[in-house]
C-alpha cells in the first residue's frame, strides 16, 4: 500500500457478478457521493473509490468490467490520491444514476 492510500475500511459489500452490482447499485452511488469529490474520485479510479468506501470486488468481476471498459486497465492511482486527500470541492463535479455503461436491468 502507498504511503498516499487512506486507511483501509472494513468491506461492507463483497460483489462477485454484475448482478450483484447492478443490485447494489444505488447503495453504492449514496456512499460515493457521501465523500466529498466522491463522483470524481470514480471518474478517477473506480476501483480505488470502491475500495475507500468499503466494497470488495472479485478479481472475475473486475476482469468483466475492463473487459467492457478497456480504458479502466490504466488508471492513475497518484491522481486519485491526490483528489483524495484534498477535501475541498473539486471544480468538476460527477453525480451518477448508474455507475457502468450497458448495466441496465
Amino acid at each position: 500500500m502507498s504511503d498516499n492510500s487512506p486507511t483501509p475500511v472494513e468491506p461492507w459489500m463483497k460483489l462477485e457478478t454484475m448482478e450483484q452490482l447492478i443490485a447494489n447499485e444505488q447503495q453504492i452511488i449514496a456512499k460515493m457521493d457521501a465523500l466529498p469529490n466522491g463522483g470524481l474520485l470514480f471518474v478517477l479510479h473506480p476501483f480505488l473509490l470502491l475500495a475507500d468506501i468499503g466494497v470488495e470486488i472479485s478479481a472475475d468481476l473486475k476482469q468483466v468490467l475492463i473487459q467492457r471498459i478497456p480504458t479502466l486497465r490504466s488508471l492513475s492511482e497518484s491522481t486519485y490520491y491526490a483528489v483524495r486527500r484534498t477535501q475541498e470541492p473539486q471544480i468538476n463535479t460527477y453525480h451518477f444514476k448508474r455507475l457502468f455503461p450497458g448495466d441496465e436491468q
